[in-house]
């Protein structure tokens, strides 16, 4: 449950809630934007714990009150269990959680309320009233009410660009059957990135053939859109949900936008999408591999190919820069390649060739991957996990310089580790962060910046950072 009632603090309001079932706990989370979608932190502010060994949350949201109403399951039995005889199933409790000094009872009949009395509640500050209203409306369509007077009024605002709660508007209109052609060409386009998503998201529920007349406007708004939210929607409609020769153009577009390189999302979103092409376009889909700046999307393509034809794919990594990129292909390649215990794979004819580029590179990732190549192809001997803890201990002892002001679980005095690692999940994010670091939080001192230290000591910090995230 996000929370958008009006009895709790505004401090609360946009919040994530939800309910541990192991840990006996409402969990609290506060929803941050980065790249195309949120993170959530709890930062220890946990709503709600108990003690009751059969307290089991299993549901949660708010009513027209304001007050958050939390549904227990009231056994013992967290877990699945096939005898029925321990299970509890004669009693439930339902739990009001509300705020002492501004509770107030709320009693509430919407349904004896006109259509176009409905619309006056989707700008409330209780976003109850605004849902209820939205499934009233639904319901009055699908039995027959003519909504016509209704329809007019919710387009009129929710097309003037000044209205506020446009996406409330947006919703009740699609649950009226308001939305044409004409609105959604608009919408699509609308400079509020939240109303094109919105209305990004009903076109696309619909059965493809009816998106197929907006394909060329999708494809100009892979192109142009500067919202990293609605690339990842585009491209996880192009899974399914829009027809050809569409989905591969903008797949296309959207794997050459060097600003989601390091997007947690939208790159997989466009392999998702992507993948389906490989086999029969095995050419193309190497020509994408070597020019996208998506790192995590040309890893997957090398994956499928290698799972094709690993000697084929170790041919088109000889294409590869002597950088990262060589260096990602090679673990991709150790990745493919999973033998039983003590089962040998004959190595490709492409590896002496690769593997001698590869040792231009002397690097402890590099020189890991092509170990374990070697062993694999029962070339060498050599102790893999001793390459693997050699590199651990060259981590570590980079690592020692952050040991002044952070622990592993605790502040001292800056934040835990533990928790720092949950923020970030490449490399790239941490180094920046190191060498021009800022203050996000003002219950710790400001962190002090490294411009001098080694590309390669930075490097092994960010990796131990990473290698701690739970």
């Amino acid at each position: 449950m996000v929370y958008l009632g009006d009895n709790w603090p505004e401090e609360y309001r946009g919040n994530l809630y939800t309910l541990n079932l192991h840990g006996s706990q409402m969990n609290r989370e506060s929803l941050v934007k980065k790249d195309s979608a949120y993170l959530s932190y709890s930062h220890g502010r946990d709503h709600l714990y108990s003690p009751d060994s059969e307290y089991l949350g299993v549901h949660l949201k708010y009513g027209p009150d304001g007050a958050v109403y939390i549904s227990d399951w009231a056994d013992k039995q967290q877990c699945h269990n096939k005898k029925e005889s321990i299970w509890n199933r004669n009693t439930g409790r339902i739990y009001r959680m509300a705020w002492k000094e501004s509770y107030q009872p709320v009693k509430i009949d919407l349904i004896s309320q006109t259509s176009m009395e409905l619309i006056a509640y989707l700008p409330h500050t209780n976003q109850w009233y605004a849902h209820m209203a939205q499934h009233l409306l639904r319901q009055r369509r699908v039995a027959g009410e003519n909504l016509t007077e209704v329809t007019a009024k919710l387009r009129d605002t929710i097309l003037n660009p000044d209205s506020k709660h446009r996406l409330n508007y947006l919703t009740a209109l699609e649950a009226v059957g308001g939305i044409t052609e004409e609105i959604y060409r608009q919408l699509i386009n609308d400079e509020d990135q939240h109303v094109a998503k919105l209305a990004l998201t009903y076109l696309t529920e619909k059965p493809v053939a009816g998106t197929k007349v907006f394909g060329s406007q999708l494809v100009d708004l892979a192109k142009t859109t500067p919202y990293p939210t609605l690339r990842l929607h585009l491209a996880g409609i192009c899974q399914s949900r829009i027809s050809e020769p569409y989905a591969r153009q903008i797949l296309d577009i959207l794997a050459l936008k060097k600003e989601d390189a390091n997007d947690r999302f939208i790159p997989k979103m466009i392999w998702y999408g992507y993948s389906k092409y490989v086999v029969d376009e095995r050419e193309i889909a190497l020509s994408l591999a070597l020019k996208t700046p998506l790192p995590s999307l040309r890893r997957s393509i090398f994956w499928r190919l290698a799972k094709l034809d690993l000697n084929a794919a170790m041919s088109s990594a000889m294409q590869l820069p002597n950088n990262h990129k060589l260096t990602e292909a090679l673990g991709v390649f150790s990745q493919t390649i999973k033998n039983k215990k003590n089962a040998i794979t004959a190595a490709p004819a492409n590896w002496a060739i690769l593997q001698k580029k590869a040792n231009t590179l002397t690097d402890v990732a590099t020189q890991k991957y092509i170990t374990e190549l070697n062993t694999k192809f029962g070339l060498q001997k050599a102790d893999a996990d001793a390459l693997k803890l050699e590199h651990q201990k060259a981590r570590q002892q980079a690592f020692m310089l952050c040991a002044a002001c952070h622990a592993a679980n605790k502040d001292q005095p800056g934040p835990a580790l533990e928790e720092i690692a949950q923020i970030y999940d490449n490399k790239a994010d941490i180094i920046n962060w190191i060498v021009k670091p800022g203050k996000k939080r003002q219950a710790y001192p400001q962190m002090p910046a490294f411009p001098n230290l080694s590309k390669r000591d930075l490097e092994l910090i960010a990796e131990h950072l990473l290698f701690l995230k739970k």
